[in-house]
């Protein structure tokens, strides 16, 4: 009789036993749980700073080749066309003695 209450204890001091292991297993499994959800905000962080440095980048991809626009009509552009204009002498106002019959010489406000 002494040898079976001896194993019965045996027996609940095995369940104590198990009871504390999974005690330790599930802290050690809520600690890591803790730090992968930690790591997956730090995850979630860094895609959106990517997300938005990318956004930045193509908004400033735009205004760039915009301005590159601009500057191709002003250096490129402008100067071809003005120099089709040919500016000739009837664009050129003159006085009454040199062209009496010109209607700036008739009318001197337009000069």
């Amino acid at each position: 009789m002494p040898l079976l209450a001896s194993l019965g204890y045996l027996a609940s001091l095995g369940q104590v036993a198990e009871l504390g292991q999974g005690y330790v297993h599930q802290r050690e499994q809520v600690k890591w749980s803790y730090r992968n959800y930690h790591r997956d905000v730090q995850a979630l962080t860094v895609d959106l700073l990517g997300a938005a440095r990318d956004d930045i980048r193509g908004t400033y991809d735009t205004y760039v080749e915009r301005v590159n626009t601009l500057l191709l009509l002003n250096a490129l552009l402008l100067p071809f066309a003005f120099s089709i204009l040919q500016f000739s002498d009837a664009f050129i106002l003159q006085t009454e003695d040199q062209c009496p019959t010109c209607i700036e010489a008739q009318h001197p406000w337009l000069a």
